[in-house]
């Protein structure tokens, strides 16, 4: 019944509606490529302004940090809170002078599990 359709309509009548159905195939793929590449325009601009956000967020860290680093600032709240004195040569010691601290005794599992119990 179909083909006998096909053939009363003609060669000419079945380029034309082939060509229609390419048209709206082609038409619905162009739409949705459209659509996507849209969407990632918009993540794109979004990612930007992320970007720079965090750019800016960093100098304003990198800027704090190099305030906090000040070196007027460290000697102020050194001499402040740990109470140093200055070097003095009566303080040079020899390296043989040094006490020499003995290696410190392996444990085995055992030894643990016996002090633990």
């Amino acid at each position: 019944m179909i083909a006998a359709a096909w053939r009363r309509l003609g060669l000419m009548s079945m380029l034309g509606v082939v060509a229609c159905a390419a048209a709206v195939v082609t038409a619905v793929g162009l739409y949705q490529f459209k659509h996507e590449a849209q969407e990632r325009r918009e993540r794109i601009v979004h990612l930007r302004a992320n970007i720079a956000g965090e750019r800016g967020a960093i100098d304003l860290l990198n800027a704090e940090w190099t305030f906090l680093n000040r070196p007027e600032r460290i000697q102020a709240l050194a001499e402040r809170f740990l109470n140093l004195k200055p070097f003095t040569m009566t303080q040079m010691v020899d390296a043989e002078a040094l006490a020499v601290r003995p290696e410190p005794e392996l444990l085995t599992i055992e030894d643990i599990l016996n002090a633990a119990q």
